[in-house]
């Protein structure tokens, strides 16, 4: 007997028993469903994330008091008791920095605040950042209207302001905000500009924000020497990028008076520590996306066996005529594995296709882009053949094992 006939035959007997068939195939959907689920979401996030960094440019790097991933309760807690990298410590790197550099940003941020603008307000839900001229090439931010904040708003403490796409459209709808004031906090503080939209990334908007002068924003809404800022810096080239990196560092411990031998008290984040560090976390997915899946597939595999030995006894007369026919008994042990194989690839097509629903439906939710987690796919489709073979050995070796005049005389 071909081995294309043999599956042709095994598909045959997996849709004589359709409800315990079923059963069967959907529990290795399921398996396979989380494997290439949990897969399709974790690429699409660490490529979102890798996207998101790559717009910053390759010779930035941002210094701040904290690490802006996740780390241990432990770090966490030895890292809350750095002190504030106030404004007035900022000013001075940048003083002392700016012509080794490309550009320098000094930036703190407060969420959730009302922008109001005559009878119109925003939700409470706004960011309001404290920024400098820099800061909009630093973090690819285009205006579409008016100017961007000026280093003569910095330096004069000017209450002016550049919104944000959402924030200019909830306020003042089709008409031109620039010139036109808008309240923060109580104070009133004039349009000057409106940003490009950006979009949004894990399901929150970016555009949701207004930029005020930071000398203006430490002195009206933070305490400048509590309140600790961030630094984004430009290397003024990729291959001056280690060393402004290095100078960075070593200014800093002077500012912040750091003793030789004590580890900073800031931290630098680059793209590859943010990208490694996220990368670190999503992993954690991808393996709980395993491990459910692996379950899983055992189960069915369990369920396999069971299925495997009712169909071999239901065909036992069936195995004897063939026997009888010349059939040997590597030709039946090939057949019961063949089918339970094809029903593993059966019910592994279905979760893939799940699978490939489900991490598209979430990654469209959290709007990240869609892809294919090959690798998880192939180690589905391995995983499934060797349940398979695993669980269907022993009843086609039952099956090939049976007695010849034993199973025509079988009713």
């Amino acid at each position: 007997m071909s081995i294309f006939t043999s599956i042709v035959m095994a598909f045959e007997a997996v849709t004589a028993n359709k409800l315990r068939s079923t059963l069967t195939l959907v529990s290795i959907a399921i398996g396979v469903f989380a494997i290439i689920g949990s897969g399709s979401i974790v690429e699409s996030l660490n490529s979102s994330v890798s996207t998101q960094l790559a717009s910053l440019g390759a010779n930035t790097f941002t210094i701040d008091r904290l690490p802006h991933m996740h780390v241990s309760e432990e770090d966490w807690m030895r890292f809350n008791k750095r002190k504030p990298l106030t404004y007035r410590q900022a000013t001075m790197f940048k003083e002392k920095m700016e012509s080794y550099t490309d550009g320098i940003s000094i930036t703190n941020a407060l969420r959730g605040e009302v922008i109001k603008s005559g009878n119109m307000e925003t939700d409470p839900a706004v960011l309001i950042m404290g920024g400098d001229y820099p800061y909009f090439e630093l973090n690819t931010r285009s205006i579409e209207q008016g100017r961007p904040i000026s280093e003569e708003d910095i330096m004069l403490g000017r209450k002016v302001t550049v919104l944000g796409k959402d924030v200019a459209v909830k306020l003042f709808q089709q008409s031109n905000p620039v010139g036109q004031d808008v309240v923060i906090r109580s104070q009133r503080f004039q349009v000057v500009g409106v940003m490009t939209p950006k979009g949004s990334t894990f399901g929150e908007s970016m555009d949701n924000l207004v930029v005020v002068p930071i000398s203006y924003y430490m002195r009206a809404f933070a305490d400048e020497n509590d309140r600790s800022v961030t630094l984004d810096v430009k290397a003024l080239s990729q291959a001056d990028y280690t060393n402004t990196l290095d100078q960075s560092i070593g200014l800093l411990r002077v500012l912040r008076n750091v003793q030789p031998g004590i580890e900073n008290d800031f931290e630098i984040i680059t793209n590859e520590t943010l990208t490694d560090q996220f990368e670190g976390f999503t992993v954690y997915l991808n393996i709980f996306g395993y491990i459910i899946g692996g379950i899983a597939l055992l189960a069915a595999g369990i369920g396999i066996i069971n299925m495997m030995l009712v169909s071999v006894k239901e065909r036992t007369r069936e195995i004897g005529v063939r026997k009888a026919l010349g059939a040997r008994k590597s030709t039946i042990l090939t057949q019961f594995i063949l089918e339970a194989v094809a029903l593993c690839l059966l019910g592994c097509s279905f979760g893939i296709a799940l699978g490939m629903l489900g991490g598209t439906a979430i990654s469209a939710l959290m709007e990240t882009g869609v892809i294919i987690p090959i690798e998880n796919i192939i180690v589905s489709l391995v995983f499934c053949t060797l349940i398979g073979v695993i669980f269907g050995a022993y009843p086609a070796w039952r099956a090939s094992r049976l007695d010849p005049i034993e199973t025509l005389r079988y009713e």
